[in-house]
């Protein structure tokens, strides 16, 4: 679970520092994506502290990339992916 941590960590930090970036941003967003797209990796995710941070503090005061008008994708994008934990069935 460290590792796994440690990656999130990065996502959050790449989304947090690089907003003029559009292709790290991309690739950052992928990566989420892919990460939360699968059972068993989305039910790890939701264990760990950077991801109980990010659902928290998803606004553009703490990830300055969704104020960039150009990024709507990936904002979508980011939502999408937050969307996956939020919805998740905690019963299973």
């Amino acid at each position: 679970l460290s590792i796994l941590n440690l990656m999130v960590t990065k996502i959050g930090t790449n989304l947090k520092y690089w907003t003029a970036s559009q292709g790290i941003a991309d690739r950052t967003l992928s990566l989420f994506h892919e990460l939360a797209s699968g059972y068993s990796s989305r039910k790890l995710l939701l264990k760990l502290d950077s991801v109980s941070y990010i659902m928290a503090n998803h606004t553009a005061e703490n990830f300055p990339f969704l104020e960039v008008p150009a990024n709507t994708r990936h904002r979508t994008t980011f939502y999408q992916t937050l969307a996956r934990f939020l919805f998740e069935d905690e019963s299973q």
